[in-house]
C-alpha cells in the first residue's frame, strides 16, 4: 500500500484491494478523494438516509464511537483501556463537554460501539441514546465484525461508519480505532482524547485545534 501511495501513478487494474489504514500513509486530502470516490451501494445508501432523516434531522447530533475490542488485542488501542472503569468515566466526561459546547439545534447523542457491556453503561447514564439495532458477540467474546456475521455485519458497520460522518460533533475513543477516520475528515467538529495522555481533551474544529480538558 505504501509503495502504492509512493509511486504517485495509476496502475492497470480497475480495482485495488488492500487490507490496510490509508491515515497511516497519505495526507488527509488524499484521504478524502478516496472516501468522495468510494460510495456505499444504493440500498446502503437509502438506509443511511433513511436512519438520518427519522432521527438525525433537526438535531445537532454528538456521534460518539467507543472502540472497546470485547476481548480481542486492541494494540495500540490498549493505553486507553488499562484503567476500564476510568475509561467509561472519560467517555462520559467527553459527552458532557461536547454537550456543553455552542450547538444551533437540540442535541441528541449517537453511539456507535463494539461492546454491549458499554452500550449497556452509557445507556444508563444517557437514556435518551440513539444506537443502530446490531447484534453483539458474548461478552469477551472477540472483535465484533468478523465474516461469522456475514454481510449483515458489513452493512451495519458501513451504516455506522457514514452516519458518524455526518454528525455535528463526534468523539473519538480511542482516536487510533480506524473506524472514525472517515468521520475524523468530514465531521465539522471532532473530540480527540491525546495519543499521550488519555485523560486530556482536543477539540478540533477545521484547522482551529484547542485543549477541551
Amino acid at each position: 500500500m505504501g509503495e502504492l501511495f509512493q509511486a504517485e501513478h495509476d496502475v492497470e487494474a480497475n480495482t485495488v484491494v488492500c487490507d490496510a489504514c490509508l491515515m497511516w500513509r497519505c495526507d488527509e486530502d488524499a484521504e478524502r478523494q478516496v472516501f468522495q470516490s468510494v460510495q456505499p451501494r444504493p440500498e446502503i445508501q437509502a438506509r443511511i438516509d433513511a436512519i438520518y432523516q427519522e432521527c438525525f434531522e433537526g438535531h445537532s447530533i454528538i456521534g460518539i464511537h467507543v472502540r472497546h475490542g470485547n476481548g480481542e488485542d486492541i494494540m495500540e488501542h490498549a493505553p486507553y483501556w488499562a484503567d476500564p472503569e476510568l475509561a467509561v468515566r472519560q467517555v462520559c466526561a467527553a459527552i458532557d463537554k461536547a454537550k456543553a459546547l455552542p450547538h444551533p439545534r437540540p442535541v441528541r447523542l449517537f453511539l456507535c460501539t463494539d461492546s454491549a457491556r458499554i452500550l449497556d453503561l452509557l445507556s444508563a447514564r444517557f437514556p435518551d441514546l440513539l444506537t443502530v439495532p446490531k447484534h453483539f458477540g458474548s461478552n469477551q467474546g472477540g472483535p465484533l465484525h468478523t465474516a461469522a456475521l456475514g454481510i449483515d455485519g458489513g452493512i451495519s458497520a458501513l451504516v455506522e461508519m457514514y452516519l458518524l460522518g455526518r454528525c455535528d460533533t463526534v468523539i473519538r475513543f480511542p482516536p487510533t480505532s480506524a473506524f472514525t477516520r472517515y468521520a475524523r475528515l468530514f465531521a465539522p467538529r471532532v473530540i480527540e482524547f491525546d495519543l499521550k495522555e488519555p485523560s486530556r481533551l482536543t477539540l478540533i474544529e477545521g484547522s482551529q485545534v484547542s485543549d477541551l480538558s
